[in-house]
């Protein structure tokens, strides 16, 4: 089989690898969520973000450490697996891959709802099958060696761009102070808030998964940090010129980019238009991204021997493409949409799953910092960060009591424990006999 062998995999620069983590950080989040901050904190929204950033940066901490000291393959499943026990190792690699599988069906299902909102001749095809084709379409440039470092890359991160210049300037042109009133209000949630602003700052650990494809590993720590805190502090200036702009009046509008738009730009509506496509094409940019990186967690799996036939997953097109993992993730992908395609559903399986690797890693780098003298990390930090993934775990937990768990999905996560099991379980038989 071609290329299982050929690990001279094309490097990618550290400004490429920034690109890359905020393509896929700045997603459908930050515009989802700016009614409903508005509702929950009026003008504290922005601060909000800020806040939720800090409760993340300790996990960020530990994460970039350990992914500085561990540029390979498989990212958080290495630490796992290095730092605890091959068994923590797995769950930590499934549980992320998983997600991230879970990630990429809810940012193609929102890009393709509002494509079909848009375009009412799309209503003839039934949302599945337009999502699965919009998933195809990725797998098939990613299979065509349209790579993560690629000038695809440079494009996309324009595309996210282009919408946050958008309301900065169009901010710029109705902003009213009058709509700027620090009054503490008897409606504020913030309990409420956080969840909504830490589940949008999520993905700054894209890097782990790709560290072996970076071309200045030391930098890794320093890409991983700048991209997060410029995500977080674009994300707390969006939502207080949104709020400036339009006050409470954004709590109630269901697209506040496209109500600011053709407030402060009322003889260009179309403008206005062609940037709320814009922001939704940047979802599919971060869908993209997002599959991209995934598969090489699988692939990491697979390099281990942790998969039943693992051999296929280890594939490599002459592209240095992780073939059979892409497919596999596209799979899974695919499945998740099938099981629900309810956006609050596909969020609480997601968190579910990646709130699990971080709580994991949080206990890896807890023992790193004590084991590895190399690493330059208090111990506090690690501590704070169990702190912070626990809180996580209980604000996730939270929703799915809530919302509930799909019982399919829960299968599909099973069903890789299980082959986990059955291969270490063929593996001491081989070794008996």
């Amino acid at each position: 089989m071609q290329g299982i062998f050929s690990m001279e995999l094309k490097k990618i620069t550290p400004i490429s690898a920034i690109l890359i983590s905020v393509n896929i950080i700045v997603g459908a989040g930050i515009y989802i969520n700016m009614n409903k901050l508005a509702v929950c904190t009026g003008v504290w929204g922005g601060l909000i973000y800020w806040l939720g950033a800090l409760i993340l940066l300790p996990i960020v901490l530990c994460l970039a450490e350990l992914a500085m000291h561990n540029p390979m393959p498989g990212g958080m499943y290495v630490y796992a697996r290095k730092y605890l026990h091959p068994m923590v190792g797995f769950m930590s690699g499934w549980s992320y891959f998983m997600a991230k599988a879970t990630s990429v069906a809810l940012l193609v299902h929102v890009f393709v709802s509002f494509f079909e909102e848009m375009i009412p001749s799309l209503s003839v095809y039934t949302s599945s099958y337009l999502s699965l084709g919009a998933i195809a379409l990725l797998i098939f440039l990613n299979s065509c060696g349209v790579t993560i470092g690629g000038i695809i890359q440079y494009f996309f991160a324009t595309m996210k761009f282009i919408p946050i210049l958008f309301i900065m300037i169009a901010a710029w042109n109705c902003f009213n102070p009058q709509n700027i009133s620090w009054v503490w209000q008897d409606s504020f949630e913030i309990g409420a808030a956080l969840p909504l602003v830490v589940f949008a700052l999520l993905s700054f650990e894209v890097v782990c998964s790709i560290g072996h494809l970076v071309s200045e590993p030391k930098k890794i720590r320093f890409i991983i940090l700048m991209a997060f805190g410029l995500v977080s502090f674009l994300y707390g200036i969006l939502q207080f010129l949104m709020f400036g702009s339009l006050g409470y009046f954004l709590g109630v509008s269901s697209k506040p980019v496209m109500t600011l738009g053709i407030i402060a730009f009322p003889q260009f509506e179309y403008l206005t238009y062609l940037v709320n496509g814009l922001i939704f094409t940047s979802v599919i940019a971060g869908a993209f991204g997002v599959l991209t990186s995934n598969c090489w967690n699988l692939f990491a799996l697979a390099k281990d021997k942790l998969l039943p036939g693992n051999q296929y997953f280890m594939f490599l097109t002459k592209k240095n493409i992780p073939l059979v993992c892409l497919l596999i993730e596209g799979m899974i992908s695919g499945c998740i949409l099938m099981i629900s395609s309810d956006l609050i559903a596909l969020q609480n399986m997601a968190v579910f799953c990646v709130c699990i690797t971080y709580f994991l890693n949080c206990c890896a780098a807890f023992i790193a910092v004590q084991q590895d003298k190399t690493i330059a990390l208090s111990i506090w930090i690690p501590a704070m960060a169990l702190v912070s993934s626990f809180y996580l775990m209980f604000l996730c937990t939270k929703k799915l009591w809530g919302s509930g768990l799909s019982f399919a999905f829960l299968s599909l996560f099973l069903f890789g424990i299980i082959a986990f099991l059955w291969q270490e379980l063929t593996k001491k038989k081989e070794e008996t006999f």
